[in-house]
């Protein structure tokens, strides 16, 4: 996870310069994330219910549908419905979108920016100490915030060490849980790992056709992730096999489910375009920019573009959701 936190944290920060409109950022990421997102619940719903799983309907339901259900592992509560599992990443998500104008802004100060990711990495492994909901939410959640300032301030290129980083991190783990050593110090190393190879990947790009043969799936990142759980399959005694098939159907179901969740996207931006439509948000945001659209064009740009643009980069947060 720490690999698209940081990559939805660098290129959203990337994109939206200065003068971007408050409102027209958040109406364009409600629209781009519930319009897929409310598709590949509803086909979850409808497969759970088929299935004769109890609790289905549900208050939490709701969470789900929304992309809210993290709330309910953060707090260690219990889901009273089997729908929403493994969702705690889009909710953080969520919760990014909301601050990340905060962030954006404290990142332009490249000392401002630098002290507040030294402060907030230390502040991660402490909490993460003391609290922890079962997964990686601090550490998840600091990614974030360093991806933005990355993305203000890009990292200088230096592959060796960033390689060395990344191999010496992945060396110790075994040896630090041999030793028994403290928990965030393992965490510690983990995050170590994940800051080599985003480092890596952010100042050395993998070659064109490396990546190419996956850029079709990185349009169908969100409702990848939120059926991925409930398609695994066991139809033989081959783990392998049993892999290979749900794989395929994964990206089957996300493929057919994409157009419709598009659609539904397409619809929902234009009834809360920022110019325009039943719930208008209004033309000026709350930034510096006016009518300028969340991408930097104005109104008009931003209708026709709402529902298809492609993702900025092929991880998720910025892509895994389908939004950029």
């Amino acid at each position: 996870m720490a690999i698209f936190a940081y990559s939805s944290g660098y290129f959203t920060a990337l994109k939206y310069k200065p003068g971007y409109s408050l409102l027209a950022f958040w109406s364009r990421k409600l629209a781009r994330l519930l319009g897929p997102l409310f598709v590949a619940n509803f086909f979850i719903l409808t497969l759970l219910a088929l299935s004769g799983k109890q609790n289905v309907l549900h208050w939490h339901s709701l969470l789900a549908f929304l992309g809210l259900s993290g709330f309910i592992r953060f707090f260690g509560m219990i889901s009273g419905t089997p729908l929403g599992n493994g969702l705690w990443f889009l909710t953080l998500l969520w919760i990014y979108y909301l601050v990340f104008p905060i962030f954006e802004r404290l990142c332009r100060d490249h000392h401002i920016g630098r002290n507040l990711v030294l402060i907030t990495g230390i502040g991660a492994l402490v909490l993460s100490k003391l609290t922890s909901p079962g997964v990686a939410l601090w550490e998840t959640a600091w990614f974030f915030l360093w991806g933005t300032y990355a993305g203000k301030h890009p990292p200088k290129p230096n592959r060796a060490l960033y390689f060395f980083v990344t191999v010496a991190c992945a060396v110790a783990i075994p040896i630090a849980h041999a030793m028994q050593a403290d928990p965030v110090i393992i965490t510690a190393l983990i995050a170590g790992i994940g800051i080599g190879v985003v480092l890596l990947l952010t100042t050395f790009p993998l070659p064109v056709q490396w990546s190419a043969p996956f850029a079709p799936l990185s349009v169908m990142m969100l409702e990848i992730y939120v059926v991925h759980t409930y398609l695994f399959v066991r139809l033989s005694r081959e783990p392998i096999i049993d892999l290979m098939v749900s794989f395929v159907l994964i990206l089957g179901m996300a493929a057919v489910l994409h157009p419709a969740g598009q659609a539904l996207g397409g619809w929902l931006a234009r009834w809360t375009d920022v110019g325009s439509g039943p719930f208008a948000l209004g033309r000026h945001g709350l930034g510096d920019g006016g009518e300028m659209s969340a991408d930097g064009g104005d109104v008009r740009t931003y209708r026709r573009s709402a529902c298809r643009d492609q993702p900025e980069n092929n991880g998720v947060g910025e892509s895994a959701n389908g939004a950029e």
